[in-house]
């Protein structure tokens, strides 16, 4: 027996055309080969040339000049509202964008914030260290002297810094 199976949509719709007679000769070989195969083909098929003719003995509405305007206003309108709907997307792009861009400097300004904080503001006792190496490293040299006072004198003294000029000119 059989196994029956649904129509695609795709199907459905190739009985329609095939109906109107606009298939292809190939596209109609196809279809003739489903129906031959396929009892749900052939009742699909079937339903939808009984719903054909009774669409047809159903009686013709002549539409007068006042539908034919209304019908052409609702369009006119319906392609304004399209052009504005243009218009609303690129505005929530556009808002879409500057938030985006919101967030970006938002989160730039804590990370500097934060880098500053950790670097300059908080103080880190081994800059000073690294600073002053060069005093720190002849520290003993410096601890034999004693006192500041020779080195006052010294640093007074005008022969004393003739002296240094020649060293160091």
């Amino acid at each position: 027996m059989e196994k029956l199976s649904r129509l695609t949509t795709e199907q459905r719709s190739n009985f329609v055309a095939y109906l109107d007679g606009e298939l292809s000769e190939e596209e109609t070989h196809q279809i003739e080969q489903m129906l031959a195969q396929s009892q749900v083909a052939r009742h699909e098929l079937d339903s939808l040339a009984r719903t054909w003719e009774l669409l047809d003995s159903l009686p013709r509405v002549q539409l007068g000049e006042e539908f034919t305007n209304k019908t052409m206003a609702s369009v006119t309108i319906k392609e304004q509202s399209t052009n504005s709907g243009l218009l609303d997307v690129v505005y929530d792009r556009l808002q879409l964008a500057v938030l985006v861009i919101g967030w970006a400097v938002g989160l730039t300004s804590a990370a500097v914030g934060g880098y500053y904080l950790t670097t300059q503001a908080v103080p880190d006792p081994t800059r000073d260290i690294v600073r002053d190496y060069q005093l720190l490293k002849d520290l003993d040299r410096y601890e034999e002297i004693g006192s500041t006072e020779f080195l006052k004198q010294l640093h007074n003294d005008p022969t004393w810094n003739e002296h240094l000029k020649v060293l160091n000119p």
